[in-house]
């Protein structure tokens, strides 16, 4: 139970990390003057729309390996998270930067 208890420390910076993805597509959407209901819009924006978007649809897909990882491997989970987000990260940068 040990093992769950550190994963559960580790979904704070998961949270904040998809807290700032939503703040990038906020920015971009102002950016390019693109109104709220709309998902659509100038190339830049889709990109970065688009690579949050699928970092949100993974979320439950590596929470749930995460907890699986957790309970049967205890040792590997803690080493796959950071390696986790900031690949992550390099997939949204990237599109907000273009």
């Amino acid at each position: 139970m040990i093992s769950l208890l550190k994963i559960t420390d580790m979904l704070g910076p998961l949270f904040l990390l998809a807290g700032h993805f939503a703040w990038l597509v906020g920015k971009s959407r102002m950016k390019h003057k693109v109104i709220p209901p709309a998902v659509t819009g100038a190339p830049e924006f889709d990109r970065t729309f688009r690579a949050q978007q699928n970092c949100v649809e993974f979320y439950p897909v590596f929470l749930t390996a995460l907890w699986t990882a957790g309970y049967f491997f205890n040792q590997a989970a803690p080493r796959c998270f950071p390696e986790q987000l900031f690949a992550r990260y390099g997939t949204v940068l990237p599109g907000h930067q273009a």
